[in-house]
């Protein structure tokens, strides 16, 4: 793949072309998303997204002939990365229209490679279009990139950084048990049968059933899917983590609160949290991880519904990392501290959920994740870990719909707080 040359940007010329009103509304995309630990470097000046927003606003006012050459290479900036649905955390979070530029090249040299690797067309050559085309180009590809790729991203959390990386459809595989737990399954229900491959899901529902009617909650196989999770030599984990609506107010959900959502942690067998590290024992993690995750799921179900239950995802695609490899985690909260994570894959997930009053629909609010304590550099997750993983969030999102459906109330975490 050859690296994409940008051009010199021109961003008054550029103004002179279009509605100075529309191009502020695309800018504000960047903008309207609340990151308050973000700051920016503008002319020297150091500058909250807020405040950049102020100063887009501002001169969005005044006639563009006003305008000075910084003030423009500023607008354009945020209007290129609004065009192309990116976050600041994707172009290094910068307000400097050449390094934009560079980023956007390279997104759209990779996706136009892709894309002809796969004898589809990738459109007009990285080198040939202006910088305001490519970010307009970008949504565009992105919409063929996700017929065969899944988008994920790899998040810094100490830098706040972001690379987008394409892992193929055809190597998510749900369809198949690993064997361990697979005899895990047979064991814990000898009338349900098993397949090796095929419809796995099927059994699952069928051992969730199974498990409701013996024991009135499908937990104990939740904690059984989550400790081989843990422990698949595909992704070895310290820990694994499902955060899910529990079953109660599922007919409103943007209205769901804290005591509406169960957060579950289960350890590898041989984890043993480090002494003098800071990180806490099993019961404390468990308890870090629920009042730091339950609160944090109920503030973004008011994010993400309106006042009538409506879904209203946010106005970037990406706005939430829905999936992701997360690195340098314990730079985040004191949850992540507690709990030791320093580097984790992560699939946010939706729920369907079919009660005898109607189907339910929870958008963006169950959360998978695996993920390792320690610092050392190989502890970092890899791309081609992320779609086992995949497979058992899957997995367990079935189990949740169907016990759900089934009526059953999940506890609030595992274990006792105490």
């Amino acid at each position: 793949m050859t690296t994409a040359t940008p051009r010199t940007p021109d961003p008054l010329g550029f103004l002179r072309g279009v509605s100075v009103s529309e191009a502020a509304a695309t800018a504000a995309k960047v903008t309207a998303i609340d990151r308050r630990y973000l700051t920016l470097d503008v002319g020297g000046q150091t500058l909250s997204v807020a405040d950049v927003a102020a100063r887009l606003d501002k001169l969005s006012a005044q006639p563009e002939e006003t305008w000075q050459e910084d003030e423009a290479r500023l607008f354009a900036a945020f209007y290129a990365m609004g065009q192309a649905h990116i976050r600041l955390e994707q172009v290094g979070i910068t307000a400097d229209l050449e390094v934009v530029e560079r980023h956007l090249r390279r997104m759209h040299l990779e996706y136009r490679t892709r894309l002809e690797e796969l004898g589809e067309d990738g459109g007009p050559p990285t080198d040939s279009l202006e910088w305001w085309e490519v970010a307009a180009r970008l949504p565009v590809l992105r919409r063929s990139i996700d017929r065969t790729f899944m988008r994920v991203l790899e998040i810094d959390g100490r830098t706040w950084h972001r690379r987008e990386l394409l892992l193929p459809l055809e190597q998510l595989h749900g369809d198949v048990l690993p064997p361990a737990l697979a005899a895990a399954l047979a064991e814990r229900h000898p009338a349900v049968a098993v397949p090796s491959s095929g419809d796995v899901h099927a059994c699952l529902r069928e051992a969730t059933l199974a498990e409701i009617d013996a024991h009135e909650t499908p937990m104990a196989l939740i904690e059984l899917i989550m400790a081989h999770a843990a422990e698949d030599p595909r992704h070895p984990s310290d820990h694994a983590t499902l955060m899910c609506p529990r079953g109660t107010n599922l007919d409103r959900p943007g209205r769901l609160g804290k005591e509406d959502f169960g957060i579950y942690v289960v350890f590898h067998r041989d984890f043993v949290p480090q002494p003098g590290s800071g990180v806490g024992d099993h019961t404390a993690i468990r308890k870090a991880m629920y009042a730091h995750h339950a609160a944090k799921k109920a503030r973004v179900a008011k994010k993400i519904y309106d006042a009538d239950d409506r879904y209203t995802p946010a106005g970037l695609a990406d706005d939430l990392g829905a999936r992701g490899i997360f690195f340098n985690e314990n730079a985040h909260h004191r949850g992540h501290v507690v709990a030791g994570v320093t580097t984790a894959l992560r699939s946010l997930m939706d729920i369907r959920v079919t009660t005898p009053e109607g189907e339910h629909d929870v958008r963006g609010l169950t959360d998978w994740r695996i993920s390792r304590a320690g610092t050392e550099p190989e502890a970092h997750y890899s791309l081609d870990e992320y779609p086992p993983f995949y497979s058992y969030g899957a997995w367990l999102r079935t189990v949740v719909e169907t016990a759900l459906g089934a009526g059953a109330v999940l506890p609030t975490m595992i274990g006792k707080w105490r």
